[in-house]
């Protein structure tokens, strides 16, 4: 899906190609520019941290994002396989009986803290997670993959907006 944008401000996530590149945002094309702070889905040699890749890497920095595997276990970072040792602020895929906060869990938990992402739907709802549910609530800062027509700053949607606001990546 290709996005005809003109305008390009840091930070917004955009899944067409784009030649300029500007920090922190999120790409679902290769580039051979690379800076800090963006997710990419390619395989990059180069590796700064901060970046969400899906592919296998060996070195291993803190706070990025991998669908891989791994056995050396930092704070932070998002995994899609299952671990025994968890620590905070990290995403997992797997189910979890240990709970604690700012993690991402595709899995459905009664207990409900602030700022994780998760799967699931979920009646409760507080600011600044994600979810890949439809909410009527709305509330700033929080990532959907659902259609809204009241559009807060700050958040990410993979839907087409006519209304842009501040920071929204579209």
């Amino acid at each position: 899906m290709k996005f005809n944008i003109v305008k390009k401000t840091d930070n917004y996530w955009l899944q067409s190609d784009y030649t300029e590149k500007t920090d922190n945002y999120w790409l679902q094309s290769d580039y051979t520019e690379k800076t800090d702070n963006y997710w990419l889905q390619s395989d990059y040699t180069e590796k700064t941290d901060n970046y969400w890749l899906q592919s296998d890497y060996t070195e291993k920095t803190d706070n990025y994002w991998l669908q891989s595997d791994y056995t050396e276990k930092t704070d932070n970072y998002w995994l899609q396989s299952d671990y025994t040792e968890k620590t905070d602020n990290y995403w997992l895929q797997s189910d979890y009986t240990e709970k604690t906060d700012n993690y991402w869990l595709q899995s459905d938990y009664t207990e409900k803290t602030d700022n994780y992402w998760l799967q699931s739907d979920y009646t409760e709802k507080t600011d600044n997670y994600w979810l890949q549910s439809d909410y009527t609530e709305k509330t700033d800062n929080y990532w959907l993959q659902s259609d809204y027509t009241e559009k807060t700053d700050n958040y990410w949607l993979q839907s087409d907006y006519t209304e842009k606001t501040d920071n929204d990546w579209l």
